[in-house]
């Protein structure tokens, strides 16, 4: 149990009070007649103090209802997330470069991505508290792990993971680190540094291969186009290849076809593994669209959660969803994420989740034709998702002597920690002063019942010795 202001408990010491009252208070005498003694001059009655505790219900009635209305004050609540104490543990935010030079080989073998997972893995088991952040973009994540140690207590570290790779991380990201989280870059070794990384992309039907590399200090980038090639990896059969899975009546094939066609004229990789090939498009008259949406369940991984943003921040996908002719109208699911809806409010594009786990779908349900405006924007919107960025095949890395650069420890007290935005902290952990008053109104209640009943026994009693 946790409370909210621990100092309203000081209030506990005014149980003394009651019973000092208690103790102080002057006994009525009471009058009994008595013949033989009535030619006796009658003696002035003096009340009689108490030497010992009477009606101890009725007592200890009374300090229960101020002790409940004590710990109703102090705000007293269960579970929540309660943060470490400062100096009782390691909080540690690790940031996982997952940008395309860590698809690089290491010396010992395997990419340098599943190495750092392993180093990121071991760095977050050491910590009493920590949190990873998967991210391709180091030097961007670095204020939300920093708002995330915000919300904690102890001894808070700031851990990069990463081959440094020039641009991923530099001097004016690590001045964005307050002084009160300590600093560190753990490097992973690649093989080839300083070589040419290539890198396909797919551009309006042709496989472009861009190759950058390092000359005079400087990144240089060459493209040069393949040779054409048919537009594959979706069929209105569902059978998908690593790409993006179509599923679509047989009268849909060619309307498909050219959707995706357009579509590829925006770049994209071809090599290195993409979640992509777990998205499914549906299209209105595809046979099975029924079963596979009422066995479809709501949205269950990260990256689920950010294609659908991606999507939702697609000014295109948005203008041709807003002019969109709904084809189906069926009944959407309550835990539907919808990622574009026509004018009238109605989804034009809603996902869920087939199956469960690493085999788990995202399936787009599209509520347009699939040939319309609305498929071609959603393709499009897809390999915009998926294009990475030029400044991920930088080949050449930081030195040694750099990285070390970045290492520092804390040297400033840190912040009272507070709860980060969204998280469920201390303040949100469900409160049970509320009980405590309903606990403190019922003895107040017993309190006045049990006093009522001792005044009518004693009016009763003074009555028949009359």
């Amino acid at each position: 149990m946790t409370w909210g202001a621990p100092i309203a408990l000081v209030g506990l010491a005014l149980l003394a009070f009651p019973i000092l009252i208690h103790m102080m208070g002057l006994g009525r005498a009471t009058v009994r007649p008595f013949p033989s003694l009535r030619f006796l001059e009658a003696a002035r009655l003096l009340p009689s103090r108490r030497t010992r505790i009477h009606d101890a219900a009725l007592l200890a009635l009374r300090l229960a209802v101020l002790a409940v209305a004590v710990f109703a004050l102090a705000r007293p609540s269960l579970g929540g997330n309660v943060a470490i104490g400062a100096g009782e543990g390691v909080v540690r935010a690790v940031i996982l470069d997952t940008s395309a030079s860590m698809r690089r080989e290491t010396p010992s073998g395997g990419t340098a991505i599943a190495a750092a997972r392993r180093t990121a893995d071991t760095l977050v088991s050491a910590a009493d508290a920590a949190i990873t952040v998967a991210t391709d973009d180091p030097a961007g994540a670095v204020a939300g792990a920093v708002a995330w140690l915000a919300s904690k207590q102890g001894d808070r570290e700031l851990i990069i993971v990463s081959d440094f790779q020039r641009g991923a991380f530099d001097d004016a990201a690590a001045g964005t680190v307050p002084s009160w989280v300590s600093l560190r870059g753990v490097r992973i070794p690649v093989q080839g540094v300083g070589a040419a990384l290539d890198m396909r992309f797919r551009q309006g039907g042709r496989e472009v291969t861009v190759r950058s590399n390092v000359a005079g200090g400087r990144t240089q980038a060459s493209w040069t186009p393949g040779s054409a090639r048919a537009v594959g990896g979706t069929t209105p059969t569902g059978q998908g290849t690593t790409e993006t899975t179509t599923l679509a009546g047989n009268s849909d094939g060619a309307s498909v076809r050219a959707v995706n066609e357009a579509a590829l004229s925006v770049g994209r990789p071809i090599d290195g593994p993409s979640f992509f090939a777990r998205v499914v498009i549906v299209y209105p008259n595809f046979e099975g669209r029924a079963a596979l949406l009422g066995a479809a369940t709501p949205l269950s991984e990260p990256w689920q959660g950010a294609l659908i943003g991606q999507l939702q921040s697609d000014s295109l996908l948005a203008t041709s969803a807003s002019d969109a002719e709904i084809v189906v109208r069926d009944s959407l699911r309550a835990d539907a994420a919808v990622a574009a809806r026509a004018r009238g409010g109605e989804a034009v594009v809603a996902a869920v989740v087939d199956g469960a786990g690493p085999a788990a779908r995202l399936v787009l349900d599209v509520r347009a034709d699939a040939g319309s405006m609305t498929a071609l924007a959603l393709r499009a919107a897809l390999a915009r998702a998926e294009a990475m960025a030029p400044r991920e095949l930088e080949p050449d890395v930081l030195s040694d002597s750099m990285v070390a650069t970045f290492d520092r420890p804390a040297t400033a007290d840190a912040p009272t920690a507070r709860p980060a935005d969204g998280a469920v902290g201390d303040t949100d952990a469900p409160s049970l002063a509320r009980w405590f008053w309903v606990l403190a109104l019922l003895a107040l209640g017993a309190e006045a019942v049990y006093r009522r009943s001792l005044a009518t026994r004693s009016a009763v009693v003074e009555h028949v010795e009359r």
